[in-house]
């Protein structure tokens, strides 16, 4: 199974560089790796997607806010 999930957490982890600031997260992305290691797949599950809510949540706030800026 790690090397099936193995290429879907270098995924991850390259777009969480790109979406997510690296030094205030390096708790959560040691708990990433944590999880990877000791092959607890569903803790890995549940921290991407909570990852993917941030991002999308972070998202909308934005169109949220350039769309009003907008409409001024």
């Amino acid at each position: 199974m790690k090397f099936v999930i193995a290429p879907v957490r270098k995924e991850f982890e390259a777009a969480f560089s790109d979406f997510f600031k690296i030094e205030p997260n390096r708790k959560y992305l040691a708990n990433v790796a944590l999880c990877f290691n000791s092959q607890r797949w569903g803790d890995l599950l549940k921290l991407i997607n909570k990852s993917y809510e941030a991002a999308i949540s972070r998202l909308t706030k934005s169109i949220e806010e350039f769309e009003a800026s907008g409409s001024k």
